[in-house]
């Protein structure tokens, strides 16, 4: 689809490259943890722990009543997700829209299950809980996102280890449960895409390589409004999706001068900052003008 942009009416993204320069790539591999958009994001964050670490989970975490309590908390988001068995092995896939009532009551259901094992488990979204132990500080996870549409085995918990933590085989432990839990749990009945387990994601505490981020900084803004119509393969929705950033999400972040933006695809970040091209830059323009396609590929 990404051969479409070069057709498709976005003026302000087309202006805007015009009048800006790339500042730096990030490629991944394929074997990586996390994806583009999590290094982009973590490098905004001034987060400089190896990647799989980074405590995504805590900065969503409650303030505790002490100061700096959270902070010295290890967390986890929990993701219903539904695992499809197929050639002898499970795929991750997205189980569909969960609703508030869904997942409170497999939340209900669990908590017993997870408080045994000394973990705390919060709401925070549909489909997506908090949990708060310290079995997750420093625990490398793949996130969701990440692994969605793959075959599990390689991105569980410490796959890429040589041996299992008592930690990580006490969370497998837990997962394999919640897996006999849901099996014949009656949410699943009026279900199209049962919830058959979950996904444990964004471990760890905040502080040391991951600081808290500072109430004066600049927040940054993650936009996914292009990821579902693309993995979807849905043209249309992506090119309404792309014209509606283009009118009125894009402009306001980006008019100041030095706005910068990461580009996140499948296997590269590509840092773009508002700013003039030099001379050179400006010739090379003449020469071979920027490509729409070329600079959101961001694949390899």
């Amino acid at each position: 689809m990404l051969e479409a942009l070069t057709a498709l009416p976005v003026p302000f993204v087309r202006q805007w490259l015009g009048e800006s320069v790339r500042q730096h790539t990030l490629t991944t591999s394929a074997e990586d943890l996390v994806l583009p958009a999590e290094w982009a994001r973590a490098e905004t964050l001034g987060w400089t722990s190896p990647h799989g670490t980074w405590p995504w989970a805590a900065l969503s975490a409650p303030l505790a009543p002490a100061p700096h309590a959270a902070s010295q908390s290890a967390w986890a988001f929990i993701r219903l997700c539904h695992w499809q068995v197929g050639n002898g092995q499970f795929t991750l896939l997205d189980p569909g829209p969960i609703t508030q009532e869904e997942s409170d009551a497999l939340r209900a259901s669990m908590r017993t299950y997870f408080e045994e094992d000394g973990i705390t488990l919060q709401a925070h979204e549909p489909g997506r809980w908090l949990a708060q132990s310290s079995l997750f500080d420093g625990l490398a996870s793949a996130s969701a996102e990440r692994v969605m549409g793959l075959p599990i085995e390689p991105w569980l918990l410490g796959a890429h280890l040589p041996s299992l933590s008592p930690a990580i085989r006490t969370l497998r432990r837990l997962q394999n449960e919640m897996q006999m839990l849901l099996y014949q749990h009656p949410v699943n009945d009026a279900r199209r895409t049962p919830i058959n387990s979950i996904w444990i994601e964004g471990c760890g505490q905040l502080g040391g390589d991951c600081p808290a981020p500072m109430t004066s900084a600049a927040s940054a803004v993650l936009l996914d409004d292009l990821r579902e119509p693309w993995l979807l393969r849905d043209a249309a929705a992506w090119a309404r999706a792309w014209q509606r950033l283009d009118a009125e999400v894009l402009p306001p972040l980006l008019s100041p001068a030095g706005a910068r933006i990461a580009w996140c695809g499948p296997r590269q970040a590509r840092w773009w900052i508002h700013q003039p091209p030099s001379v050179w830059q400006r010739l090379q323009r003449v020469l071979r003008p920027v490509q729409l396609n070329e600079v959101l590929s961001c694949d390899v």
